[in-house]
């Protein structure tokens, strides 16, 4: 299929296919998600090891359409709404807190992507409907020039998880003022950039969250966005596209990706927990009869039932405001963000907790809780849910003082 140049996007048959396709729903691809259980299992070791998602996993991801939900549905996708990504992950996680992170975090940069100009969508999504987008965050030496037609774009930027099965890349550049917002959204495709191999870390080493570097590549101005556009209300994309995801404020949504895979990994890991009491006291080991090690257990099972209840909670609620198409008020804001980071720390202390009921057989690197509490560290020091960072900004909102989070500070 060729690519279409800016302003000529006439549907050919492909797209029309496309549009007529049966859309699974969210409970199907759950169903599917679970489904690969037992291969992602198999392979956790593997991945770690590769420090990227397994390239048969990325296979099966693009073969089940899990990373689909938000690409527009007249170029493959299913245009699903919001917490799609969250039961998806949760499923993945109890296997593979690493895939659940490529499929439901990177899953849903499609909806960056759908937010650009419209005839960056063809470039996109024109030659295949299997395509991962990767985005980058952090930066330094960056530089951009504006040019007859686009920008001359050089710079290095970090932490591009799936960059090794991504086919585009999306950075930011722009004055260095410090305003985010004043910044340029540019998308790159894979030859355009060269990977850095810097991904050595103790959690979360399946996700292959790279760096990458461009040298004086050529951006046409239809693959630029300027980041306010992108991430307020109707986008440049959202005129092509049907769906309050492409359409809505983004701001709204974007720290409540990851929550489906930080919680279906800590569900897993106080599984395992539980399995091994349960072991210890058919065998008649000491700790499972060990009033503290019973306490640690029961209040861990609740902290991640009690998370799972505000995740849903918040996510339910994102997606009600963004289907009716109203803005949320700033006093929910406030509560959602605080809620869903708090939930993440009820998971970080109840694997914490049951950490200390372990033996040594249970500090081997290799064992599936210990994976799983690496990646849930990992996790949680993301911005989106990072305790100091976010409830330090939720109080600063409440009591009128100037927030770390931008958008606390706009006038209602």
């Amino acid at each position: 299929m060729a690519l279409a140049k800016p302003g000529q996007l006439r549907p050919n048959q492909a797209m029309k296919d496309a549009e007529t396709a049966v859309i699974p729903t969210v409970a199907e691809l759950v169903r599917r998600a679970e489904s690969l259980h037992g291969a992602l299992t198999a392979r956790a070791a593997e991945t770690e090891r590769l420090r990227m998602v397994h390239p048969d996993t990325m296979a099966d991801l693009h073969r089940l359409g899990l990373i689909k939900y938000f690409q527009p549905r007249q170029w493959g996708g299913f245009d699903l709404p919001w917490g799609t990504q969250f039961h998806i992950g949760r499923a993945l996680a109890k296997a593979c807190a690493s895939t659940a992170w490529i499929a439901t975090v990177v899953g849903t940069h499609a909806a960056y992507a759908a937010r650009m100009k419209p005839e960056a969508h063809a470039d996109i999504w024109g030659k295949s409907p299997d395509v991962l987008v990767s985005t980058g965050s952090g930066g330094r030496d960056i530089t951009v020039t504006p040019v007859e037609g686009g920008f001359r774009l050089s710079g290095r930027w970090s932490f591009l998880s799936g960059i090794d099965h991504a086919d585009w890349a999306m950075v930011r550049g722009g004055p260095d003022d410090g305003q985010t917002m004043n910044r340029e959204y540019f998308i790159l495709p894979k030859g355009d950039y060269t990977i850095v191999d810097d991904w050595f870390v103790t959690g979360m080493r399946g996700t292959g969250s790279k760096s990458v570097m461009a040298k004086d590549v050529f951006v046409p101005a239809h693959r630029a966005t300027i980041v306010s556009q992108l991430m307020g209300w109707n986008p440049p994309g959202a005129a092509a596209v049907d769906n309050y995801v492409i359409a809505y404020d983004f701001k709204l949504f974007g720290g409540t990706a990851m929550l489906g895979a930080i919680l279906g990994c800590s569900e897993a890991a106080v599984a395992d927990h539980v399995a091994a009491m349960k072991r210890a006291a058919q065998d008649g080991r000491a700790i499972a009869s060990d009033i503290n090690a019973q306490l640690r257990m029961a209040e861990s099972q609740a902290d991640v039932r009690t998370a799972a209840m505000l995740m849903e909670r918040v996510v339910e609620g994102v997606h009600a405001w963004g289907a009716r198409g109203e803005a949320q008020p700033r006093s929910e804001a406030i509560q959602s963000l605080a809620d869903r980071t708090y939930a993440v720390r009820l998971c970080v202390n109840a694997l914490e907790r049951i950490a200390l009921n372990g033996d040594l057989a249970d500090m081997v690197a290799e064992t599936p809780f210990q994976r799983r509490y690496r990646d849930l560290m990992g996790m949680a020091q993301q911005i989106g849910v990072n305790w100091d960072r976010n409830m330090a900004s939720c109080a600063q909102a409440e009591l009128g003082l100037k927030s770390a989070v931008a958008h606390f500070n706009a006038p209602e």
